[in-house]
């Protein structure tokens, strides 16, 4: 009977699917370090939020998340706790607040509260080298998982925001039941690797932006055409159209250059419809142009004022990198030397072919 009791039991086990435990969603912590602070963007699941804090967000409308601001930026500063590798405690800050849907692998699609944090050393400390004493929703959901990245490193290199390069991870220590601080450790930085990165982004800014190459390529068209009488008649003959690539290419860049480098420097705040607008228009201008001539022998001067309005448009991605002067005059260089060799290098490839 012994037997029968252990044997039918096992079989019937060994015939079962085997059981999965439904997977939860981590949270996400992305850095973005700056020259003296750290930027962190929170994605939490508000399902564990609710259940490790008591604030409950899984069904209100967005419009209802301010009157829970104040807990939510409470509670968050209790569990966010950086400090220097010597235990000198940061300042934190509890930002923006806001609520979306989103889905991570296998876990289907959850709501899920972003937040944004600013983590501030004492004057002088390291943003390179920290402990971060973080234990949101850990603190109580005992099989929850954070992962922390960082996303935006200028003196490392890391300009263009896309992708993110994991530091670490922070869970429940079950062999001493609490969580461990995460050592925050991103090397050293170098002015040299931002500039080089900012080198690769101008290049990648001209070659790939749709709206500077199409706007040179409509002033360009017409380039070897003579105009006459309202109409292009006929080819100004192989020098002529070279010189004219040249003029309204330099004079683009120029532009370009002109505009990005006094709006970053300036760190004025524009808004971007007004510039989005210009630069549309500028490519309508463009194109009504190379049908029929309205500026004839004078592109150059075109593209030079509408060069200003694409400058201004790229000095609004230098404006979310929050970068110091230093830092932001290192990547001014980088960036217009690339954006002009490349400008130079996308009118000047197509000639031998054209003409």
């Amino acid at each position: 009977m012994a037997g029968i009791a252990i044997v039918v039991p096992a079989a019937l086990l060994l015939g079962a699917s085997p059981a999965a435990a439904h997977p939860m969603p981590h949270s996400v912590v992305q850095l973005d370090v700056y020259k003296a602070s750290v930027t962190a963007r929170l994605e939490l699941p508000v399902g564990d939020l609710a259940t490790a804090s008591g604030i409950d967000l899984t069904t209100i409308e967005p419009s209802a998340l301010p009157a829970k601001a104040t807990a939510i930026r409470a509670y968050l500063g209790r569990h966010i706790r950086p400090t220097s590798l010597k235990g000198k405690a940061w300042q934190v800050s509890i930002g923006a607040l806001s609520l979306s849907r989103t889905q991570q692998t296998s876990t289907g699609p959850y709501r899920e509260l972003v937040a944004k944090a600013v983590l501030t050393p004492p004057a002088g400390g390291d943003v390179r080298h920290f402990t971060l004493n973080y234990d949101v929703i850990v603190h109580q959901v005992v099989t929850h998982v954070t992962l922390v990245s960082v996303r935006q490193d200028w003196a490392a290199g890391r300009v263009s925001g896309e992708g993110a390069t994991q530091v670490g991870t922070i869970r429940l220590d079950v062999r001493h039941m609490s969580v461990q601080p995460l050592t925050v450790d991103l090397g050293e930085g170098s002015a040299w690797r931002g500039f080089v990165a900012m080198l690769e982004l101008g290049g990648n800014h001209i070659l790939t932006g749709t709206d500077h190459l199409l706007f040179l390529l409509i002033l360009l068209l017409p380039a070897p055409l003579r105009a006459a009488g309202g109409r292009w008649h006929g080819l100004v003959g192989a020098r002529a159209a070279l010189g004219r690539i040249g003029r309204i290419t330099l004079a683009f860049t120029a532009g370009h250059s002109v505009a990005l480098v006094a709006t970053a420097l300036s760190r004025l705040e524009i808004p971007s419809w007004p510039v989005e607008a210009f630069i549309a228009a500028s490519i309508l201008v463009g194109a009504v142009h190379a049908i029929r001539p309205l500026f004839p022998d004078r592109e150059a001067v075109v593209a030079g004022v509408f060069g200003l309005g694409h400058g201004m448009a790229f000095s609004f991605v230098l404006a979310e990198m929050h970068l110091a002067t230093g830092q932001l005059v290192f990547s001014l260089l980088g960036f217009t030397w690339a954006s002009s060799w490349s400008s130079s290098c996308w009118s000047a490839s197509p000639c031998p072919r054209c003409w």
